[in-house]
């Protein structure tokens, strides 16, 4: 009955797949201490039923219930994430000639803000006037910051 619920909805139950002895396996003790059941489960989805190691119960665990503990293994493989493409800073050395430095500052567009605009705007405007004054006039930096550190002073 419990399995055929959880094949409908696509979980796989955990404690039948391994073998244990009977009182690893018995999740339940009557008041008596005559009868035992297997009443407990650790239900997963299907993709993830190769991932569990191992279920069993513990019964030394004090949880004040006529239950014992049951406690599943897992292991899980995480995929390494995969690394963004990294946007090479402006190139503001350049910025030390003189003759940089003045086309820098002629080529600043800052004619399209006006009062008239809201302070999100003027930012936004302000914004993409620094970053395409920059693009143009400088640069993106080349190679790696050890290359960069790297030169015949050194």
């Amino acid at each position: 009955m419990m399995s055929t619920c959880c094949n409908n909805i696509g979980l796989k139950i955990g404690n039948t797949f391994f073998k244990h002895k009977d009182i690893h396996k018995k999740t339940w003790q009557s008041p008596d201490g005559n009868t035992l059941n297997e009443i407990d489960y650790i239900c997963v989805k299907k993709k993830w039923g190769t991932s569990l190691m191992d279920v069993r119960v513990r019964r030394g665990a004090g949880v004040g219930s006529d239950h014992h503990l049951l406690v599943g293994k897992i292991r899980i493989k995480l995929k390494r994430k995969t690394k963004k493409e990294q946007v090479r800073a402006y190139s503001v050395e350049k910025l030390k000639h003189p003759v940089t430095a003045e086309g820098f500052r002629l080529a600043n567009r800052f004619d399209v803000l006006s009062p008239d605009l809201s302070v999100e705007d003027q930012w936004e405007a302000f914004n993409s006037g620094v970053k395409s004054s920059a693009e143009t006039v400088l640069g993106r930096r080349r190679g790696t910051n050890k290359q960069r550190w790297i030169s015949s002073r050194t």
